[in-house]
């Protein structure tokens, strides 16, 4: 398929993302992302992006069944069909929930080349009391840059030799805006 101008074909690709950076997806806080892997160099202006995250199918009072996610919280009187939570790494096209498109084409940088606005833009937010900046489901810590609270959240994710914050990975940045959330 051509775009608009007749250039290359618009491309899906599924992206996974943690319950934390979902909700700050659905609340529209979330435009980039830094991702390790080269392969994500692929995604040009325009792609499309599907969200991958943690869901389950639960029966309801009405007929049938519908997907529910654990980024929205507890299922209160929900039951789950087969008793589990299916990770999002497996989650299949037709269960994402979000839409996101590409505004940039995906490029290489350092990770410490992340600034203040590009940290607010990886969905850091501003806590209620003060000037203090903190991210989604970590206890309500604050501190006094969005810059560093972004190294927090990138090394609450990361574990591996190479990948920390203090190494200073080379990263590749993704930018978009999210065009759809649909109900499960």
């Amino acid at each position: 398929m051509e775009d608009a101008e007749g250039g290359c074909d618009v491309k899906d690709h599924p992206i996974l993302f943690s319950a934390p950076m979902v909700r700050a997806l659905i609340g529209r806080d979330k435009t980039v992302t830094r991702r390790l892997s080269k392969r994500w160099l692929r995604v040009k202006a325009g792609d499309r992006l599907w969200v991958r995250e943690t869901w389950a199918l639960v029966f309801t009072d009405g007929p049938g069944w519908h997907r529910v996610y654990r980024a929205d919280g507890e299922l209160n009187r929900l039951t789950l069909c087969d008793g589990k939570w299916r990770p999002g790494i497996f989650m299949p096209r037709w269960a994402s929930r979000i839409a996101l498109e590409a505004t940039e084409d995906a490029r290489e940088e350092d990770l410490w080349s992340l600034g203040s606005e590009e940290a607010l833009r990886e969905g850091v937010e501003v806590f209620k009391r003060g000037n203090l900046y903190y991210l989604p489901g970590n206890g309500g810590m604050g501190v006094s840059e969005p810059r560093t609270a972004f190294s927090l959240l990138w090394d609450s994710l990361r574990t591996k030799p190479g990948e920390r914050w203090e190494e200073n990975p080379v990263v590749v940045r993704l930018a978009f805006q999210v065009t759809e959330v649909r109900n499960g």
